[in-house]
């Protein structure tokens, strides 16, 4: 077990654990956290706008994207 103690301001802090191997400067996540670079995403992208004076928004605009397709 690790443990650290530090003084931060009152907020929201994103953090991630990484691992230095012996001998190395450079950080490695993917043993801690895993690796998902061959992770296939979905992306479906809508766009709406609203002319003045309206009361509904008006679709305009539709994609849809694959990252990492298989």
């Amino acid at each position: 077990m690790y443990t650290w103690q530090a003084y931060l301001k009152q907020g929201v802090y994103d953090y991630e654990y990484a691992f230095v191997a012996k001998g190395s400067r450079l950080a490695d996540s993917s043993p801690v956290e895993g690796s998902f670079f061959e992770t296939e995403n979905r992306y479906t992208i809508l766009v709406y706008q609203r002319q003045t004076g309206s009361r509904y928004d008006e679709l305009i605009g539709y994609k849809e994207s694959v990252a990492n397709p298989r």
